[in-house]
């Protein structure tokens, strides 16, 4: 994109002269623009003032206002304009003063062609190599403030996963007193996520976070991390701490007022303990994790506070679960799912038991139980990553525990029933790779063993699968499919008997009209006079 051309204002008491001035300037070439002609300071000063030229062109004595007062007037205001001044050479005392207040272009009149776009070209020049100055300064004043905004998101982002690389020499933390910060976002349909909405929402509330308190708070890291968590390390004076409670109220019905617009998310703010050394962020960070999510019991749309929360151990909730754990994957192997949702409900749907329970270990239990869920079902890799994180965002999005409960419970039953439909398919698929088999190779020699290899079976394991799916032996089935094809040749054709038992399958006429009428219950002669 090319650049605007600059502006030029010519200013003489001889219209002529401006006129001729005029003329003689390469405005093409040098990527200027003509701004108009003035004959007197005062009529200039207002349009520098008002136009805002970027070059003036002026002679030094002028009635009513002098090219000197003009240029004073422009230097005291501080306006960015650039001067060439003309005199004769009687005026030399003139120009002198003109320089002093940093004018560097100086001609002498008559005007010369040549010197005068030199002066505008050294102008551009300079003008030119301050823009390109400025723009390296802001790059990289850019890149300075995208490393430290990257090291402060590494930074936090390394307490929260609570590395031993989350250094203080990392960023420069300024405050008395930290304090860590979790804004949750859950869908209001858990089930109803969409990865693009979520990073838009996400992002936006940041910037409410960000623009909200970080006046309020002094030093402010922001950051977010998986099912929608924003987290917030804020450094606070003693003054704005005691204020702290007031700005986070504040803050949070912000964040209401701009999601009540997609009426799509509910939000709840955990907050952590005041502290005050740096090894002690990180549990005011967790603090704020196990408070946020104490909204499985006490609702969302609220600020919790871990002073209010249970913080302790969960020695003896932690052995329950495991021992329900192993129910769930008891059922999971046997690939039934009628007794699911009470092994669920009990661990994991009572509020009573769940206030007394440290909250974080609470959704650590529920991703062990589906990840060690889908791990016993037995789904091909792929298929199991996919179901598995499909099922843990929409429990991560749960508010509250009956509807966390009844999720999981939906969708471990759907699961189990769909691995026993695929389990039932892969059995029932020898059996009718076999049935096919028969069908395009009846009139041939058939023995179960060759068809058990066909099928890529043990001929025994086969033969009881066939018999389970079918409740006939196979040696049954192939007689009564072939019989069924002789009937359709005995009424719909004239072909001997001889010629029929040979298509069917039996090279002596007299074995297969004793299994004909073994099975039918006539000789084939009969029965075609019957049926005819």
């Amino acid at each position: 994109m090319s650049e605007e051309p600059r502006k030029v204002l010519i200013v003489d008491d001889e219209k002529r002269i401006g006129e001729l001035i005029r003329s003689l300037i390469h405005w093409e070439e040098l990527g200027l623009t003509c701004l108009g002609l003035k004959t007197d300071g005062e009529m200039a000063w207002e349009a520098i003032r008002k136009e805002h030229p970027d070059i003036v062109i002026t002679d030094i004595r002028m009635p009513v206002m002098s090219g000197l007062e003009m240029i004073r007037n422009a230097r005291e205001e501080g306006v960015p304009v650039d001067f060439i001044v003309m005199s004769g050479y009687q005026e030399f005392e003139y120009a002198h003063t003109a320089m002093q207040y940093g004018v560097e272009s100086y001609l002498v009149k008559p005007v010369d062609e040549e010197e005068l776009n030199r002066c505008l070209a050294g102008i551009q020049r300079r003008v030119h190599k301050e823009m390109q100055l400025q723009e390296a300064n802001r790059t990289l004043k850019e890149k300075a403030e995208t490393s430290e905004w990257i090291l402060k998101q590494n930074f936090l982002q390394n307490i929260i996963e609570q590395k031993e690389t989350a250094d203080q020499s990392a960023v420069d933390l300024e405050g008395e007193i930290y304090r860590g910060v979790d804004i949750k976002l859950d869908h209001i349909d858990p089930r109803n996520s969409n990865a693009s909405q979520e990073r838009f929402t996400t992002e936006n509330v940041k910037k409410i976070i960000a623009e909200f308190l970080q006046p309020q708070v002094g030093q402010l890291l922001v950051c977010d991390k998986d099912y929608m968590h924003i987290y917030a390390l804020c450094c606070c004076s003693e003054e704005s701490d005691r204020q702290f409670g007031e700005s986070i109220s504040s803050l949070l019905l912000q964040i209401k007022e701009y999601l009540r617009i997609m009426d799509q998310f509910h939000v709840t703010i955990g907050i952590g303990r005041a502290k005050r050394a740096f090894s002690e962020i990180r549990f005011s960070i967790l603090e704020s994790y196990i408070a946020v999510c104490n909204r499985i019991i006490y609702g969302t749309g609220r600020l919790i506070w871990a002073d209010s929360v249970y913080l302790g151990d969960n020695d003896e909730w932690a052995e329950k679960e495991r021992l329900i754990r192993q129910k769930i994957l008891h059922d999971a192997d046997a690939l039934t799912s009628e007794h699911i949702p009470s092994y669920i409900q009990e661990i994991y749907g009572s509020r009573s038991e769940l206030e007394k329970v440290n909250m974080s270990a609470y959704y650590e239990g529920v991703d062990q139980t589906i990840e060690s869920f889908f791990g016993h079902l037995g789904v091909e890799e792929e298929a199991r990553e996919k179901l598995q994180k499909k099922v843990q965002n929409c429990v991560h999005h749960c508010h509250r525990a009956v509807q966390l409960s009844e999720l999981m419970s939906q969708f471990f039953q759907e699961c189990i029933g769909s691995a026993k439909e695929a389990m039932e398919s892969q059995l029932v698929k020898p059996v009718r790779m076999a049935q096919q088999y028969v069908e395009d190779h009846y009139r041939e020699k058939i023995l179960l063993e060759d068809v058990a290899e066909v099928v890529g079976l043990n001929p025994v394991y086969f033969s009881a699968l066939f018999k389970k799916e079918t409740n006939l032996n196979f040696s049954t089935y192939l007689i009564n499919f072939r019989m069924e094809k002789a009937k359709e040749l005995l009424t719909s054709t004239n072909d001997t008997i001889n010629v029929i038992a040979s298509e069917v399958g039996y090279p002596e006429q007299k074995y297969f009209s004793q299994q004909f009428k073994k099975v039918v219950g006539v000789k084939p002669v009969i029965y075609r006079q019957l049926h005819s």
